[in-house]
């Protein structure tokens, strides 16, 4: 009976330290990238909201699947990953020609996020800025994250693929 009350014991230390762990960490992470594009405004826009190119592109990105017949403000797709992971997005803002936001529309994940694309016309082309938001309300999920952090976010990948 001992041995099992201080297994309980080790159990609850281990699970109350993960957990002040993870509330320790950042529940909110921005992240900003930019990429300057030997392409004029319109051609980085429509390169850049075809979202059906993405796999051919985004070597992470196996297909992405249009949720509605929307196509601007209120499109909803999925990216589905070569890992296996799927992600709902939703565009929540769309200004054509300058900025879109995409945001995740799946509510019931542990996290939320959007991704802000804006585009700035420059002497060489066409500047890309994007800025990821991104919201961890779980701190179980934060614990983890912090533990599991990709070396590269998003915004970077991202891109480091779009030419």
């Amino acid at each position: 009976m001992k041995i099992v009350t201080v297994i309980l014991v080790i159990l609850v230390v281990l699970f109350l330290g993960f957990w002040g762990f993870g509330v320790l960490q950042p529940r909110e992470y921005v992240h900003t990238g930019s990429k300057d594009m030997p392409l004029s405004v319109i051609q980085t826009w429509f390169k850049l909201t075809d979202i059906n190119s993405y796999a051919e592109w985004h070597p992470d990105i196996e297909k992405v699947v249009w949720e509605n017949d929307l196509y601007g403000l209120g499109a909803e797709y999925t990216d589905h990953f070569k890992s296996g992971d799927r992600i709902r997005l939703r565009n929540t803002e769309y200004l054509p020609f300058k900025r879109f936001v995409s945001t995740i529309a799946d509510e019931e994940l542990p996290f939320s996020a959007s991704w802000t694309f804006e585009l700035e016309k420059i002497e060489s082309g066409t500047r890309l800025t994007i800025t990821e938001h991104s919201e961890i309300t779980s701190p179980f999920i934060r614990a983890l994250y912090a533990m599991m952090k990709p070396d590269t976010n998003s915004v970077d990948k991202f891109l480091t693929y779009f030419r």
